[in-house]
């Protein structure tokens, strides 16, 4: 016969923040540090068009994605109003996860963040904004036909 036994333990409010202060400071310390800035425009060979897009040689579009995909969709979703903006094809679109700047700050949270649904609701504005001038900036150097 298998027996069930539940014990009783007993948390002492120190155990408990203490537990509580190493979570908020391992959350702390990866919110604090972010990547140097420029790496990821450092090591490219692209040039950067904006903070938020490149244009590649083969007349492929880099944009970076402010926010962590988290099933929402926004890895498509955003890329598609770049595409749009620019009147490109859908398939000379890629991404890449923003660096830590706050160039690519959340509207709504004014800071790097994502949660609550934000993503598109947030950034629709502004990257249809960025499309559109870097459409503009395409057209009259001559990469793109209108």
């Amino acid at each position: 016969m298998i027996e069930n036994r539940i014990t009783e333990q007993k948390l002492s409010r120190r155990s408990v923040l203490q537990v509580g202060s190493a979570a908020a400071g391992g959350l702390l310390v990866s919110t604090v540090l972010p990547l140097p800035r420029g790496r990821a425009a450092a090591g490219s060979p692209q040039p950067l068009l904006t903070a938020w897009l490149r244009l590649a040689p083969d007349d492929s579009v880099t944009m970076m994605i402010p926010s962590a995909e988290m099933g929402q969709g926004i890895s498509t979703s955003l890329p598609m109003l770049i595409a749009e903006e620019l009147e490109v094809d859908w398939n000379k679109i890629r991404f890449e996860a923003a660096p830590t700047d706050p160039a690519y700050a959340n509207p709504i949270f004014h800071m790097q963040a994502t949660g609550g649904s934000t993503s598109i609701r947030a950034f629709y504005t502004p990257l249809r904004q960025v499309g559109a001038a870097a459409r503009i900036m395409f057209t009259s150097a001559g990469v793109m036909n209108p």
